[in-house]
C-alpha cells in the first residue's frame, strides 16, 4: 500500500471479490464487496476495543447507498475518538444523534418500539430507532438504527443498518448529510424490485455490497476510490 496510507493495511480476500482495510491498530475494519449490487450489503464497518476483543459495534451499507452518506460514515469513523461505543442510549443521546433532522424540520413519530424521523413533504428518506434492538447484546445482528432512502423503511431503495452502541457522533454526522439532502429521493408509486429489507441480518463479518453509483446529484464512484479516501485520512 502507498506510503501515505501507512496506517491502513488493505488487502484482497481469497476470492478476490472483496477488499478489507484494517487500521494499524487492528481495531477498525472496513470491508468492501466489489460484486454487490442494489440492496446487497456493500460495505461493512466494524470496531473493536482491542484486536482480540469482541466487537464494539458494526454498520452495513447497501450498494445503492449514496456516496456522500457512506463517506460521512467512513470519514467520521476514521477519527479514533469516535471508535468507542456510544454511551447508554438515553433520551438525551437519541436527541443529540438526530438533532440535524429536528433542525431541518423532519417529522418524528413513535410507533410501538420504533421512533422514526422522516423527511418533510413527499421526499422518502428517514432514520428509524428500534428500542427493542437497543437493549440486545452488543453482538446482536438486529439493527438499532436504520438510515434509509426511497419508498419506505421496510423496503427502501438504499439503507444503512447500525448496531446498538454505534457512536452518537458518527450517527449525527450521517444525519447531517441526510438532512442536507444527500440520498433523499422522491417517493415512487411502485416499490423497487427485490425482497423487502430483512429485519435481522447475518453477522457483519461477511461481505458487504459495493455501491454502484450515487443517488440524486452524487456521481458514480468505485469502492477502491472510497477505500483510498478512507485510508488517506490517516496518511
Amino acid at each position: 500500500m502507498e506510503a501515505q496510507h501507512a496506517e491502513l493495511d488493505r488487502q484482497r480476500t481469497w476470492d478476490d471479490d472483496s477488499t478489507v482495510a484494517n487500521h494499524e491498530s487492528l481495531t477498525l475494519r472496513a470491508l468492501f464487496d466489489h460484486e454487490a449490487q442494489g440492496r446487497d450489503t456493500n460495505w461493512t464497518l466494524a470496531a473493536y476495543e482491542t484486536p482480540v476483543s469482541e466487537r464494539l459495534w458494526h454498520a452495513t451499507a447497501t450498494a445503492s447507498a449514496p456516496a456522500e452518506i457512506v463517506l460521512a460514515m467512513l470519514n467520521s469513523a476514521a477519527g479514533e475518538s469516535a471508535w468507542g461505543p456510544a454511551a447508554s442510549l438515553r433520551e438525551t443521546t437519541i436527541t443529540q444523534a438526530t438533532r440535524p433532522l429536528a433542525d431541518a424540520g423532519w417529522k418524528q413519530t413513535i410507533e410501538g418500539r420504533y421512533i422514526r424521523w422522516e423527511a418533510a413533504g413527499e421526499e422518502a428518506a428517514g432514520i428509524q430507532f428500534d428500542a427493542f434492538a437497543a437493549g440486545q447484546h452488543p453482538g446482536s445482528a438486529l439493527p438499532t438504527w436504520t438510515v434509509w432512502g426511497g419508498n419506505a423503511v421496510h423496503q427502501p431503495t438504499w439503507a444503512l443498518e447500525l448496531s446498538a452502541h454505534f457512536p452518537t457522533l458518527l450517527l449525527q454526522d450521517i444525519a447531517f448529510e441526510l438532512a442536507e439532502g444527500q440520498g433523499v429521493r422522491t417517493v415512487r408509486s411502485t416499490p423497487p424490485e427485490g425482497p423487502a429489507l430483512r429485519t435481522i441480518q447475518a453477522d457483519v463479518t461477511p461481505a458487504l455490497p459495493a455501491p454502484p453509483g450515487g443517488a440524486g446529484d452524487c456521481p458514480p464512484w468505485r469502492g477502491d476510490d472510497v477505500l483510498d479516501r478512507f485510508g488517506s485520512l490517516h496518511g
